[in-house]
């Protein structure tokens, strides 16, 4: 779950790795820039020379006795003036060539920047639209007989504390399921205080908590088994605040044991009865942040930006996001993404207000599974 810990050092190693070929290729372009040059000015220069040199007289071949020595002078500079054009003339069209492309270049780095730029305007505006929707949410909380109203990241905050009471509440079906799951891992002084609680199977001793739990293993089927546990717990439909309190504290002790299956259902039950109350909230906040790391992914996940939009999300906001990725309405694609980026990497920091309490190799599990 650790991010790289030194992304900006590698990303320099790459660029600097890919600027070396062009290092290369501009000293040889340098260089035949100089050859050329050098190669005009000696051809020039050796002009002046070539008339003595070629029509000197030896004693093979006197070249005055071959015509008028200006034809003769003339034929032996012109073919060395001519060359030494063409390749001034090619050096000229080369610097122009090169003149053209650095241009194009600037053209281009300066587009580059401007379009950085313009992206970069972007993602803050969207980063205070996110912001922009805590500070204008306001939440009812229910206190026993008071009510408060929250505003701004207040709201956040009573926000958070409810997503709690609705996990202690779908804890009950995580503890019934515990029966129907693994009935023969619950030790027999938990049955007898669930069965207590109940006040309907008439199970009064830890013997006969045990004959109870060694009736429900011995049935085969989730249905069966599921059947007898109305017998003795009764019906779920009906309220029993002793049973709830009950099943609730072996749920928390038992949570990180049982099947992920069994715990992302209450997950999913949170989230659901927390959208129906809050859903203009809840769905907008949570298409903003998915827009927002989909909008990074686009560009080349912007380590700048990465770091910002992370180091920007309260506690609160961790935790209204674990439980919309560990729901139904989240996308496949946006759970990849938040893996990828670490974006719950400090959820940590919210521990103790996760059903359970789970310690740090225990959230890291829970994690990988809600993210897979």
């Amino acid at each position: 779950m650790q991010r790289n810990s030194s992304p900006t050092t590698s990303n320099y190693s790459r660029n600097e790795a890919r600027k070396l070929p062009r290092r290369k290729a501009d000293k040889i372009r340098d260089a035949l820039v100089i050859l050329l040059i050098v190669l005009s000015l000696g051809l020039v220069v050796f002009s002046f020379y070539a008339p003595t040199y070629f029509t000197g007289k030896t004693e093979y071949k006197d070249y005055l006795l071959t015509g008028t020595i200006g034809d003769t002078i003339g034929g032996v500079m012109n073919p060395f003036i001519a060359l030494a054009g063409v390749f001034i003339t090619f050096l000229a069209f080369y610097m122009q060539f090169r003149a053209n492309k650095l241009q194009v270049q600037l053209f281009t780095q300066a587009q580059n920047e401007q379009n950085y730029l313009l992206k970069e305007q972007l993602f803050f505006r969207l980063i205070d639209n996110l912001n922009q929707r805590i500070i204008n949410f306001s939440f009812t909380e229910h206190l026993n007989e008071n009510t408060v109203t929250h505003t701004s990241y207040r709201s956040m905050d009573a926000l958070a504390r409810d997503f709690s009471r609705r996990m202690n509440a779908a804890s009950k079906l995580v503890g019934k399921g515990l029966f129907v799951e693994m009935p023969e891992a619950i030790p027999a002084k938990w049955v007898l205080s669930v069965c207590q609680a109940s006040l309907i199977g008439n199970i009064y001793d830890e013997k006969q908590a045990l004959e109870l739990r060694e009736k429900i293993t011995a049935l085969p089927t989730v249905g069966e088994r599921t059947e007898l546990i109305k017998k003795y717990f009764g019906d779920p439909r009906r309220t029993n605040s002793m049973l709830d309190a009950e099943l609730a504290r072996l749920a928390a002790a038992f949570f990180y044991t049982c099947s992920f299956e069994l715990r992302k259902e209450a997950y999913g039950m949170v989230y659901t009865n927390a959208y129906r109350n809050l859903g203009n909230f809840l769905d907008g906040y949570t298409k903003n942040i998915a827009y927002l790391i989909d909008f990074i992914y686009k560009n080349g996940q912007h380590e700048f930006f990465l770091d910002y939009l992370i180091s920007n999300l309260s506690n609160q906001e961790l935790l209204l996001i674990f439980y919309f990725c560990a729901s139904d309405r989240s996308t496949e694609k946006f759970r990849n993404q938040v893996r990828e980026i670490g974006l719950l990497n400090n959820l940590a920091n919210m521990k103790e207000a996760l059903f359970g309490k789970p310690d740090t190799k225990q959230l890291e599990k829970e994690l990988s599974l809600i993210l897979a």
